[in-house]
């Protein structure tokens, strides 16, 4: 049977947002000056794309901390999908299949994941990650960081054993 979680968006308090805007705000101003002062020291004015690298950067981040929920969904036939939920749409952004999956261990922050995995995507908010999953990808062991409920875990233990 399929097995089906969800991490919803941080609810942002009133304070919170105001403190959002006025990062946002100072962020854009430096970005600003700074694209302004390089291209009066160089003449060049290609660091005008500096502000604009700056101001994509700034929503992206606002974006994925703000708006961005995270489904985990195990399949029937054992495979984890892990998707990014932005409301209006759904990206499945990555499938282990479960006789790829070679452990389940948990996530301690400051762990240094990328010197043994390379590059960790992370499908949970930053602060709630609570599980690293290695997985097997083309002869590499790599990871993922999310943060699965107990039933989840338990869920996926059984489909390990069952594709073993």
């Amino acid at each position: 049977m399929m097995f089906q979680e969800k991490i919803e968006p941080a609810h942002i308090s009133g304070a919170r947002f105001v403190g959002i805007v006025a990062l946002v705000v100072v962020a854009l101003a430096l970005a600003l000056q700074a694209s302004r002062a390089l291209t009066a020291l160089t003449g060049v004015g290609a660091f005008d794309a500096l502000f604009l690298l700056c101001a994509v950067a700034i929503v992206f981040w606002l974006m994925r901390g703000t708006v961005v929920g995270y489904v985990y969904t195990l399949r029937e036939d054992g495979a984890l999908l892990l998707q990014r939920d932005y409301g209006s749409r759904v990206n499945a952004l990555l499938e282990v299949r479960a006789g790829r999956m070679l452990e389940i261990l948990p996530y301690v922050k400051g762990m240094d994941l990328r010197t043994a995995y390379g590059e960790v995507p992370r499908f949970c908010p930053a602060r709630r990650a609570t599980h690293v999953l290695v997985y097997a990808q083309e002869g590499k062991r790599r990871a993922v960081a999310f943060a699965p409920s107990q039933e989840l875990l338990e869920r996926i233990g059984e489909a390990r054993h069952a594709a073993s």
